[in-house]
């Protein structure tokens, strides 16, 4: 599976496998879901509006952490409630949610609206 930024392209991780259910871990700082891997986001996490489809480890992806520290907001990390923390490193655009506290398991979900499988040109 690739991801590809949808504002301007840019692949964002390629070579992820699908992982199972069994797979995901729902331990306090641990990753979520396994390095090179990914999953669809049915009923894992809930993000209130947010459509966060895709689950990956944190690992597996280098974006940027948004420069609003109140994006970033958590007890000893971010905790993802406060909208879209991660960045395109390329274009800056908000694509996704770093969830890495002391109190959740540690993964990136990406915005179905702000990635694609696909380049889009």
């Amino acid at each position: 599976m690739k991801f590809f930024c949808k504002k301007c392209n840019s692949l964002l991780v390629k070579g992820l496998k699908e992982a199972q259910k069994k797979e995901v871990i729902y331990a306090d700082e641990y990753d979520l879901i396994p390095i090179g891997k990914y999953i669809v986001n049915s009923d894992i996490w809930n993000f209130g509006d947010l459509e966060i489809i895709y689950l990956i480890n944190a690992n597996n992806i280098d974006l940027k952490s948004h420069h609003d520290y109140a994006k970033m907001q958590g007890c000893c990390g971010p905790s993802g409630a406060d909208g879209l923390n991660q960045l395109c490193p390329t274009c800056k655009e908000e694509i996704g949610v770093l969830v890495a506290d002391c109190y959740t398991p540690r993964f990136i979900g990406l915005d179905v609206n702000k990635v694609s499988l696909k380049p889009l040109w």
